[in-house]
């Protein structure tokens, strides 16, 4: 028996909803990090080694990778850092 065959809607429905589910177990390899952040990859390794960054997970040999969930809330983090900092320059 032959499946039907998805329209071009209905896969993109399915693509949406895949992604959706998955954004909680999302992980970033360097390059997705370095991509995100708009740094070299280099600059990832070294803002890990000097604490600047959550510490990566090790996934096996060869394998390195950032949460997502531990990186947004870095970012958070970072955001409310700047702002004071933006405010005060701003009244003064």
């Amino acid at each position: 028996m032959r499946r039907k065959k998805r329209t071009k809607k209905e896969k993109r429905a399915r693509r949406r909803h895949y992604q959706e589910t998955h954004d909680q177990n999302r992980i970033y390899r360097v390059w997705d990090l370095a991509k995100l952040l708009t740094v070299h990859e280099m600059t990832i390794w070294k803002w890990a080694q000097k604490g600047l960054l959550p510490p990566p997970t090790k996934f096996g040999p060869g394998v390195t990778a950032w949460r997502a969930s531990d990186i947004e809330a870095w970012q958070a983090a970072k955001a409310k850092e700047a702002q004071p900092q933006e405010v005060a320059e701003a009244s003064a």
